[in-house]
């Protein structure tokens, strides 16, 4: 510790037995004069750290005062020692007082301060330790493991193992947050493994044990580490904050055991340890002791404690009124579990309106939270979160539309299940909207970084080593960092029902699904708003019957269907009836599907529409045959234009072998041969196949044919494209100015890939969507290699009469059912319902391939009626 720094520690000693010399903050900036006067930067920043530290509860005035007031910057070592010091305690007296995201903001600029500087100090303590801990506390994990690695690997450099096992707890508490628990539980055991029992973190760590194994539901184990750590921490007569998280966690234990005498006991010695001044901390324990009171059932003494904790969380909180006004709402995750803590009250009391309001105030606080995300798992994380409010959104808006047809709350109900739905997605579209529109330069610096980081995640994959984790860390909190600095993070989604049915072209039923844990609802809607609302009760085993019927049938072979066609005939029409029987779809035979949960590996198309069994298969009465399907991710992301696109660049890659596999799949070739003859494109066939030539042809292509192998990875569900000579990965379609309309993929799963709720399935299909295609064509299961390439081939065909591509693939699935050359068994759904077109339906016409022997078996007739026309003419001339 150097002068500065213990001259910092000094002041706080001694602030707890002295009072400030000034008596306000006015006789403070007179003396703040004496110092500008005499261009001393340094004894004002010293000056104003003191009184904060003196007068805690105006601290940040005082800091603020002593920052704004600043006449020039530093320029000495001891004054850029003192300005680092100032932004320190910002940051540092920002999350005393509750405001992590300004506290966020001041450690961040210490930080920067550090790096450009270099100043020496103890870098772990001061500014990486609360930082990485404030990321982890407003959810934003990815950036908090970084900083709380960085901080591992300067302690490993010292050899403090003191330092190091703290930090292991710190990880592990983000990891837990994350929902990680098998990572939290590792970085738990290395820092016991460091720690010793003389200090207090090991105590700490027992604490953090006990939430994991809580989180683990071993509720006895997570009981006796508790015990443990309390007992540790008394015993050591530790920081009283340690103690309270000790209390916390055995009531949150007892409260699941349904103890709650113990609960109650511990909630209350919490409380006697608190200071009122840590306001997250004192919040937490109303609403924990709220919760207390709502599994006892006495709500009235919830609703009590709720609002206490509410009245922490924001000084301008009404108890008559109930609520937070929502422009003192800001990112804080307490203040969310409050709001929806009281929405749960509210509505086991049947106050619904009022619970609804709760459940509406903490989606806007889950807004706020997201819009300061930059890392995906982070966002990820959040909207897994926010669909669980969502659900208790629709769930109260239901029952009131239900007791009160108040149009508002169908409204409601489809605004809240959009907001659930390809966020990312959205983000992505308009990030590179603005992208292309934008000269600003960190635009530019992001791709560089992005194209920088897809680099090395494929070197990664080529070599299967970890060697460039560590750089590929640097790479993404970098681009955090840049996005974060330039406010280039997250878009806010604020879109009203009647804009989102605006959307929906006219003469088309929008059928939009929200899958929640409890139950699942089906809104339909056109372009003159919403039609109905379905109600499907128990989410669970309607999961679980739809898993096992598309597990069955679909995704692990065609077996079942073949050996059992009736078996499945009759569970398909049973999949249908529960969709469709409580919809009302009269008047509309184009259907566009927003899918969600288990529904997004379904293909609608071939479900069984009529309980008429038949043993012929052609004749089966399938949903195609009366409808016309496509999907889309959300309402929002729709682009209803209808714009035609003539004289289309068509660009087709066909991989029959690879060098991996050189086994000649003889459709490849059959598809090849038929589309070279029909359409006039640039074609490219195996060796000639490599991520060069295919991204040069996803900017300069209007339609790209892509037919190859393809699959998941092992581990994460990774789409994987294969090439002759190398694999293709999602992360590498970048999105470009311009970008083909439309992308037929023909090969195994290219619909399929990680699910991520309230997101979607990020699939190859979606890769293409995100970075500027209009629509894609793709398989959710393993491609038959025979169907697959004959219906692709049928729908260029169609594509040639029909100017719609919607239209041209229906067409070629039912020409494929009832062509006399496809078998009964190849009339199956496994063959043909695996091809789904997702996006918008567009005009698209191409031209057609030209036709040598044609135009010679032409140019050969006019030769010969002119030879003979010159014959005729010269029989008939008069001779001299």
């Amino acid at each position: 510790m150097n002068f500065k720094q213990a001259l910092i520690y000094l002041f706080f000693i001694l602030s707890l037995f002295t009072q400030s010399v000034y008596g306000n903050i006015d006789d403070f900036r007179d003396s703040l004069k004496s110092f500008k006067k005499e261009d001393k930067l340094t004894g004002w920043i010293d000056l104003g750290i003191e009184e904060a530290i003196n007068n805690i509860g105006q601290s940040i005035l005082y800091l603020d005062e002593t920052e704004k007031g600043a006449w020039r910057k530093p320029k000495t070592d001891e004054e850029k020692e003192a300005w680092l010091f100032l932004l320190i305690n910002q940051g540092y007296y920002q999350l005393y007082h509750g405001d992590i995201n300004n506290s966020i903001n001041k450690y961040e600029s210490a930080y920067s301060f550090y790096q450009t500087e270099k100043i020496p100090i103890d870098i772990e303590e001061y500014i990486l330790k609360p930082l990485g801990n404030n990321y982890t506390r407003i959810g934003d994990f990815e950036r908090a493991i970084f900083i709380q690695n960085q901080s591992l690997d300067i302690a490993t450099a010292e050899k403090n193992d003191t330092l190091a096992a703290s930090i292991h707890n710190n990880l592990a508490i983000t990891y837990l947050s994350k929902g990680n628990l098998k990572e939290a539980q590792k970085q738990a055991e290395l820092g016991l493994q460091l720690s010793k029992e003389e200090n207090n973190i090991y105590g700490l760590l027992y604490s953090t044990k006990a939430k994991i194994l809580y989180e683990q539901q071993e509720y006895k184990n997570a009981l006796i580490s508790a015990d443990k750590a309390l007992k540790y921490l008394k015993q050591k007569k530790s920081t009283t904050y340690w103690q309270i998280s000790a209390h916390d966690i055995i009531a949150n234990i007892e409260l699941k055991n349904g103890n709650y005498a113990s609960a109650e006991k511990h909630i209350q010695e919490a409380f006697n340890l608190i200071s009122t001044d840590r306001k997250r901390e004192y919040s937490s324990l109303y609403i924990l002791k709220s919760r207390l009171y709502f599994q006892k059932k006495n709500y009235k003494s919830a609703l009590k404690s709720i609002d206490e904790g509410l009245a922490i969380l924001d000084n301008q909180f009404n108890e008559t009124q109930g609520f937070p006004n929502t422009k003192n709402l800001y990112p804080e995750i307490k203040l969310q579990l409050a709001l929806v803590l009281k929405g749960d009250i509210l509505a086991a009391t049947n106050r619904k309106e009022e619970a609804l309001t709760a459940y509406l105030l903490a989606n806007q606080v889950s807004e706020l939270l997201r819009s300061g995300y930059t890392y995906l798992s982070s966002k990820k994380k959040q909207q897994e979160e926010a669909k669980l409010n969502a659900e208790k959104i629709i769930e109260t808006a239901y029952s009131l539309w239900l007791g009160s047809k108040n149009e508002k709350f169908a409204k409601l109900i489809l605004e809240t299940s959009e907001k659930t739905k390809a966020r990312l997605l959205f983000d992505e579209l308009k990030f590179n909207q603005e992208r292309f529109a934008s000269k600003n330069k960190a635009y530019t610096d992001i791709l560089k970084l992005e194209q920088t980081i897809n680099y090395y995640e494929k070197q990664k994959r080529i070599e299967n080593t970890s060697r460039f984790d560590k750089k590929l860390d640097n790479l993404h909190f970098q681009l955090s960092s840049l996005r974060k600095s330039n406010n280039l993070q997250n878009y806010v989604l604020n879109i009203s029902a009647d804009e989102l049915t605006s959307q929906i072209p006219k003469k088309v039923l929008a059928l939009v699904f929200f899958v929640g844990n409890q139950n699942t609802y089906i809104i339909t809607a056109s372009s003159m708003g919403i039609a109905s609302i379905a109600k499907i009760n128990d989410s669970g085993s309607q999961e679980k019957e739809v898993g096992n019927f598309i597990n069955t049938y679909f995704y692990n072979g065609p077996n079942a269907m073949i050996n059992k066609p009736k078996s499945f005939f009759n569970e398909s029409y049973k999949i249908y009836q529960s969709i469709f029987s409580p919809l009302k779809l009269t008047g509309y035979n184009d259907l566009l599907i927003i899918k969600d949960g288990i529904y997004n590996y379904l293909a609608f198309d071939g479900l069984i529409s009529s309980n008429r069994y038949t043993k012929k298969i052609k004749e089966w009465p399938y949903l195609i045959s009366n409808k016309k399907i496509r999907y889309q991710y959300s309402l929002y992301n729709l682009n209803k234009t209808d714009k035609g696109y003539d004289n289309l660049l068509f660009s087709g890659f066909f991989l029959s072998k690879t060098s991996d596999n050189p086994t000649v799949i003889p459709s490849v070739n059959y598809e090849y041969n038929a589309l070279k003859n029909m359409i006039d494109g640039r074609f490219y066939s195996n060796e000639r196949v490599n991520s060069d030539i295919l991204k040069d042809k996803i900017e300069t292509s209007n339609i790209l044919h892509i037919s190859s192998h393809a699959h998941l990875s092992d581990s994460t569900a990774e789409p994987v494209l294969e090439l002759f000579n190398e694999k293709f990965y999602l992360f590498e379609i970048e999105p470009n100015r311009s970008f083909p309309n439309l992308v037929v993929l023909n090969a195994c799963q290219t619909g399929n890939g990680e699910f991520i709720s309230g997101e979607g399935i990020e699939s190859l299909a979606r890769g293409f969507l995100a970075a500027g295609t209009k629509a894609v064509i793709s398989s959710l299961w393993r491609v038959n290699d025979e169907a697959g390439a004959k219906i692709l081939v049928l729908f260029y065909k169609n594509l040639l009469k029909s100017t719609s591509p919607v239209d041209a693939l229906r067409m070629a699935k039912l020409n494929w059912i009832h062509s006399h050359k496809t078998s009964d068994i190849m009339a199956l759904p496994y063959y043909w319902d695996n091809t789904v077109y997702t996006g918008s339906d567009m005009q698209i016409t191409f031209n057609k391939a030209f036709n040598k022997t044609f135009y010679i078996i032409v140019a050969a007739i006019i030769a010969t009626i002119l030879a003979l026309i010159i014959i005729v003419y010269l029989s008939r001339k008069p001779k001299a």
